[in-house]
């Protein structure tokens, strides 16, 4: 890169890869001083200027992220490509807005409580599955009596005393070993 630098105007940006020295404050507000290897800056040769690229930036932010326990942005967009979502249907199941989710993927750093959160959803599709629940029981309010009589308030009550017989016989022929008898 021949490109002259914008704060002298006179020396020239050359390409270094060097040990990136910055700091970040952890969760309690204590700054802590991060090394970050192989990062690729652009250097003035007169004044000493550094320029960083968004790769650089991002690996910098990365690095942070990893000193504060968090999940990479990278790890997040992974995350919600394995549940098959985008990020409007993703910010929806966490109940979050739709921007605040797209900046975590774009690099803004996750609270510890959301990390936590992510976390749980990507160890366990049921909590996927409990999720998609409360916000379909948050869609169709009910009533008090309702929410008593049945833990599946948009069925009606007819259909969960039915459901639960039929999961009280599976459960019995599980536990007898008659579903595995049968050929």
């Amino acid at each position: 890169i021949n490109v002259t630098c914008d704060e002298c105007k006179s020396g020239k940006l050359r390409k270094a890869i060097v040990p990136y020295h910055t700091t970040f404050r952890d969760v309690e507000g204590d700054v802590k001083n991060l090394v970050v290897d192989n990062v690729v800056v652009y250097r003035c040769d007169e004044c000493g200027n550094e320029l960083l690229d968004d790769a650089a930036m991002q690996q910098i932010e990365d690095a942070r992220r990893h000193a504060l326990g968090l999940l990479s942005a990278t790890e997040i967009c992974e995350l919600r490509e394995r549940l098959r979502r985008t990020q409007k249907q993703m910010s929806g199941l966490l109940g979050i807005g739709e921007k605040t989710y797209c900046r975590w993927e774009s690099g803004s750093f996750q609270s510890e409580a959301f990390d936590r959160y992510l976390r749980l959803i990507a160890a366990d599709s049921r909590i996927v599955r409990l999720l998609e629940r409360i916000a379909v029981e948050k869609a169709h309010p009910h009533t008090e009596e309702e929410a008593v009589r049945s833990p599946f308030i948009h069925l009606p009550v007819n259909r969960v005393v039915l459901l639960r017989e039929y999961g009280h016989r599976f459960s019995l022929e599980l536990l007898s070993g008659e579903l595995f008898a049968r050929p």
